[in-house]
């Protein structure tokens, strides 16, 4: 009787959480198509931006009623994890936590810009995309962090330094804003 519990506590286990490298990038999410697919539901429902930003020390809070989505997602859209440059690149995890599954890629080495991907799912629905991007040089270094929530909006955040200088922070929150009746 143990050993049948532990038999199935281990089939679990291997179920929840697994790993594998990919040999080709059909293996890879294609967050291209994604993210055109998120632009064009937000065109069609023509939604609204609140956007709360900061850039050093400075701070601004702009709405926008009408705005042009493919240019507002492109720091999104220019992610391509089936780029030819990415096959073979990362290693995929995923892990079912209650209802959501979640994926992580993770830099293999240190070659590409892209260090993780997380893709949060319930069922075949994405509801949440992050993104975690680092560079760095002898002389030049740059993070950045991308959160795309399908239903609510996103969020942008990073620093670059040249070496010997303060670093240079920067976040952008934004809100999807429902249209109103006039529109």
């Amino acid at each position: 009787m143990l050993k049948q519990v532990v038999s199935v506590f281990a089939c679990l286990l291997m179920i929840g959480c697994t790993s594998t490298n990919p040999e080709s990038g059909s293996q890879l999410f294609d967050t291209f198509s994604f993210f055109q697919t998120q632009c064009s539901k937000l065109k069609a429902g023509r939604y609204g931006l609140n956007k709360e930003m900061s850039f050093g020390e400075q701070k601004e809070n702009i709405t926008l009623d009408s705005l042009n989505w493919d240019s507002e997602l492109a720091v999104f859209t220019a992610i391509d994890l089936r780029k030819p440059a990415y096959i073979r690149r990362f290693w995929i995890d995923s892990v079912m936590m209650r209802d959501e599954i979640i994926v992580h890629y993770k830099q293999k080495e240190k070659v590409t810009d892209i260090q993780d991907v997380w893709i949060y799912k319930q069922g075949s629905k994405v509801n949440k995309i992050k993104i975690v991007y680092g560079e760095q040089n002898q002389l030049y270094a740059s993070n950045k962090e991308l959160i795309y929530y399908t239903d609510s909006g996103f969020e942008i955040s990073g620093s670059q330094s040249v070496k010997l200088s303060v670093p240079f922070l920067y976040k952008v929150k934004a809100v999807f804003k429902e249209p109103t009746a006039n529109q």
